[in-house]
């Protein structure tokens, strides 16, 4: 069982992670001026973030109450699905985003749709949920360290020397690392794309448009790649672990919600679209109706919208 001070610095990971996203949903479904275009674009992302910092929140929060706190095999599975539910869901809302950004800015595709939350909900809300079910069925869910009394993850079963759970490490490499490894690939390359014509075009925002653009894959990496690489190893060791890796990759997974709701947040939207509709109207006057400015992207609202 990890230590008393670990299990204080992943709850208030989860806690930062689950009050900065709930404020950015509870914002959005408040306010009806918040609803534009970007911030449904970006909508998806925070709730899956909510659901995993929610999903780390409750377990660690018993465990603080009651230092013996065990979960029994359903809410293990339930718990299970649930974050390979938001982990997906996260990643492929991330690169949904990148995606739009790519085709508006690269392919010049006009947006023809209000609400993507709808229109790509087959992506980034039917496929995760595909996805985490399947170990529902192969019983792939299960307790492990560090925290393997009130935390589930989908798993590799051990068994007695000589056996090995080939359905358990195809669920691990198909279902975890491929989605994680395909959303940072396909999700450079749509940002590397629009920073290059950014840098092309010479925009006077490009050194704004290029610092957030940057965040976009640096945060997903910065958050994950330390999970991935420790589920990796214990995927070719059978099942060893690097117990300082597994607190601090926790630590920072967990604080992923916290890290996009600041980036695609705070940063990004425009959480007052009228204070600024006449600045963003005169930067698209003075170039084509494809602004090359993420600003005037973030401000584009359902009066734009083609029908």
């Amino acid at each position: 069982m990890s230590g008393t001070f670990e299990i204080i610095s992943l709850f208030l990971c989860s806690l930062l992670s689950c009050i900065s996203t709930g404020i950015l949903i509870f914002y959005f479904l408040y306010s009806q001026e918040s609803r534009t275009y970007a911030f449904k674009l970006v909508f998806s992302i925070f709730i899956f973030d909510f659901i995993l910092s929610l999903n780390y929140l409750c377990p660690l929060l018993y465990l603080i109450i009651d230092e013996n706190a065990q979960i029994g095999d359903a809410i293990c599975k339930i718990q299970g699905f649930f974050k390979l539910l938001g982990t997906n869901g996260m990643f492929f809302s991330s690169l949904v985003i990148s995606w739009v950004l790519y085709s508006y800015f690269i392919r010049k595709k006009q947006i023809k749709f209000k609400n993507p939350i709808i229109h790509y909900s087959k992506f980034t809300i039917a496929l995760p949920l595909l996805i985490a079910t399947i170990p529902l069925i192969t019983d792939n869910y299960n307790h492990t360290e560090p925290l393997k009394d009130v935390m589930c993850f989908l798993i590799v079963k051990s068994y007695d020397q000589g056996s090995y759970d080939t359905t358990g490490m195809v669920l691990k490499i198909i279902l975890s690392f491929v989605p994680f490894a395909t959303t940072i690939f396909l999700e450079l390359f749509f940002v590397l794309r629009v920073l290059y014509q950014f840098y092309k075009n010479k925009d006077q925002l490009s050194l704004v448009n290029i610092k957030s653009l940057i965040l976009y894959p640096s945060i997903l990496i910065i958050s994950w790649i330390w999970i991935m690489f420790e589920r990796f190893y214990e995927l070719i060791t059978d099942g060893n672990q690097i117990y300082w890796l597994n607190l601090f990759d926790l630590q920072l997974g967990v604080l992923n919600g916290f890290f996009n709701s600041i980036v695609y947040g705070f940063l990004s939207i425009n959480l007052c679209p009228k204070c600024d509709k006449s600045e963003i109207k005169l930067i698209e006057s003075e170039k084509t109706p494809f602004s090359d400015s993420v600003s005037g992207f973030w401000s584009i609202d359902e009066e734009t919208m083609n029908e």
